[in-house]
């Protein structure tokens, strides 16, 4: 099947700020984001579903494909039940929420809902730029021709699921994805944003976890900074931020600094050989997991690093395991064959 479209979505922040570089600025040019409420769960199953089988039609799948792809695709939506305190709901309208199959269906109706009618609406209201990332939409428009409300407005007119509400700038700012957007009279300036419910709370120093966690943390403030071409004070400002986080995490003056290139040449190297490894994961204690995990770097087993010390471990019963048959899945049964695959099933929990 042939790529969505994606003319007007962001992969990340540094797209958009790529993007912006092109997007025109002038004084009565407005700044608002617009947010789709419950995206998942209002998603419309069934015409989504047309949806994909009309792309699936244009883009001349074979008949057999199509036909195993929407069979997946209704064994997905229809079987959609979670556990909760003990109980098992179905979920009969909508995506199931942290899902990775939700991102991807929900994806192809908004494609559609833009390719239909974002060119009229855009004439309409004058949008100079639109940039779509999830459920989160941000504008730039005329606001000598039209304002948010007559906007928010019409969007809501495009289908009766789709919920949108709007937030207009303050002050030429207005707060997207990780930055504030700044629009000055001549450029777009920015500087990192944290939402109000931010810590500062990172893997403490001290920690007993591997060394390349705890510096993970380290290379993305650092890499944010240098990526993100800020202003000279902005800069200052979020620098002097990631030292306090630093400083409040218990790491040492020496890691207050941009890590080395050569610290960041590991993560750039891109593996070329073809061969097939295995992997192993390994619980880390301490130093004596490093020691025993570098023996096998000369051999084809990748290793993974993981630890006990766990949310989930800390907070469920350690006195009343989960029954692990209880959890909850997707399966897709003949119908004729349930009652013997139930019984089945059965003895065969009984025999284990």
């Amino acid at each position: 099947m042939a790529p969505l479209p994606n003319t007007h979505n962001l992969e990340n922040t540094t797209d958009l700020l790529k993007k912006l570089e092109k997007a025109p600025v002038l004084p009565h040019f407005t700044l608002a984001s617009l947010d789709i409420s419950n995206l998942y769960t209002n998603n419309p199953v069934k015409e989504t579903k047309e949806i994909i089988a009309n792309n699936l039609d244009n883009n001349n799948i074979e008949p057999q494909v199509k036909h195993e792809l929407l069979n997946w695709y209704d064994t997905i939506t229809n079987q959609n039940y979670f556990s909760n305190n003990g109980k098992i709901h179905i979920q009969k309208e909508g995506l199931a929420m942290g899902a990775l199959t939700s991102g991807i269906i929900a994806e192809f109706f908004l494609q559609h809902l833009k390719d239909t009618h974002l060119i009229h609406l855009s004439k309409k209201h004058n949008i100079a730029a639109y940039f779509h990332y999830d459920d989160d939409i941000l504008l730039i428009y005329d606001s000598d021709h039209t304002d948010t409300n007559n906007i928010t407005n019409d969007f809501n007119k495009i289908h009766p699921n789709m919920k949108f509400t709007a937030e207009t700038e303050s002050d030429n700012r207005i707060n997207f994805l990780d930055i504030t957007l700044h629009r000055t009279p001549t450029n777009w300036a920015i500087s990192i944003h944290r939402v109000p419910t931010f810590t500062d709370t990172i893997i403490p120093y001290t920690s007993n976890h591997l060394a390349q966690h705890k510096y993970a943390s380290i290379r993305f403030l650092y890499n944010r900074l240098s990526t993100y071409h800020l202003q000279d004070d902005e800069y200052i400002e979020e620098e002097d931020t990631i030292h306090g986080i630093l400083s409040n995490n218990g790491f040492p003056a020496h890691t207050h600094k941009p890590p080395t290139l050569r610290q960041h040449t590991s993560t750039l190297v891109k593996e070329t050989s073809t061969t097939t490894h295995k992997w192993a994961s390994f619980t880390y204690i301490g130093k004596e997991t490093t020691f025993v995990t570098n023996l096998f770097k000369k051999t084809d087993l990748k290793v993974a690093w993981c630890t006990n010390n766990t949310i989930q471990r800390l907070l469920m019963s350690q006195h009343q395991p989960p029954d692990k048959y209880a959890r909850s899945g997707v399966y897709n049964m003949p119908r004729l064959q349930q009652s013997v695959c139930r019984t089945n099933w059965s003895q065969f929990r009984n025999e284990v």
